[in-house]
């Protein structure tokens, strides 16, 4: 929760830098004088979501907020829920943001983000040439030879979608998130489930099935603030989500993915930087 804190440390960090400033001539970056207020931010467990945890947390300690990041999870939200966290930062459906509504305690989730983050089925260019799919009904049409391939198991969702173009029996696997790259880069009659804001999509020339994004309900970035988070902070939080557009999703995703990842600490800060 939002609690006071000596400002001691806020307020000699503060004489430091101007006395640095005078001695110097430079400029280092402003630091904003310590508000006293406590905010822990949670954020899921991929590196996407970490980063973005991490930029918010950024954007609130350089206004002055005494910022701390708690252990991630699979679900952010819930430690907000529960009161473990002041600020969750995550992606969720219309469903869960009306949920959060009828909480107790309340919660208030604050402006949602341009960019979607949504389940999409992708295959080769080379593939989906091959089989002649350029649709979900085409997709259908092949599914005795194709197999669908996701991190979840097979939701009711796509059933019904493939069920309703004759697909009524698709061969199904799971398998690690980490895997799920190869599982395109070697394909062989694969459709996989991957998310929209995906860097690998665009960077490889894989291909949406047109159509896909509509089996599986939209998710965005949605920042959920326990109820008496100052407004101060919640405008600070909307201004940080106004700049989360689809291109910057997925740049932060490329930051963060393959060989040469960046941490998410590093991904945040030019993250900053591209976006002042």
């Amino acid at each position: 929760m939002n609690l006071p804190k000596t400002a001691t440390f806020g307020a000699l960090t503060l004489a430091v830098t101007l006395s640095l400033t005078a001695c110097t001539g430079g400029d280092p970056d402003p630091v904003a004088q310590s508000k006293n207020i406590s905010i822990s931010v949670a954020s899921g467990t991929s590196a996407t979501e970490l980063t973005l945890g991490t930029i918010y947390a950024e954007a609130l300690r350089s206004a002055g907020y005494q910022v701390t990041e708690s252990e991630s999870s699979a679900n952010p939200y819930q430690q907000v829920l529960d009161g473990h966290a002041d600020l969750a930062i995550s992606t969720a459906d219309h469903t869960t943001v009306e949920g959060f509504k009828t909480a107790d305690p309340a919660v208030r989730a604050l402006q949602q983000s341009d960019a979607q983050s949504t389940p999409v089925l992708v295959m080769s260019a080379a593939e989906a040439t091959s089989h002649g799919v350029d649709s979900v009904p085409s997709l259908a049409a092949n599914c005795q030879k194709l197999e669908f391939i996701g991190v979840a198991p097979q939701t009711e969702a796509l059933s019904s979608a493939l069920a309703a173009e004759g697909c009524t029996k698709p061969r199904y696997k799971t398998v690690p998130a980490a895997q799920l790259a190869n599982q395109l880069r070697a394909s062989l009659n694969r459709v996989v489930i991957l998310d929209s804001a995906d860097a690998i999509i665009g960077d490889e020339g894989f291909e949406i099935i047109a159509g896909s994004e509509k089996i599986f309900e939209a998710k965005t970035v949605v920042p959920l603030a326990e109820d008496q988070l100052d407004q101060e902070a919640q405008n600070l939080i909307n201004s940080v989500t106004k700049k989360i557009d689809q291109t910057s999703l997925i740049g932060i995703n490329r930051m963060v993915s393959g060989v040469d990842a960046l941490d998410p600490q590093t991904a945040a800060g030019r993250f900053k930087i591209l976006t002042q």
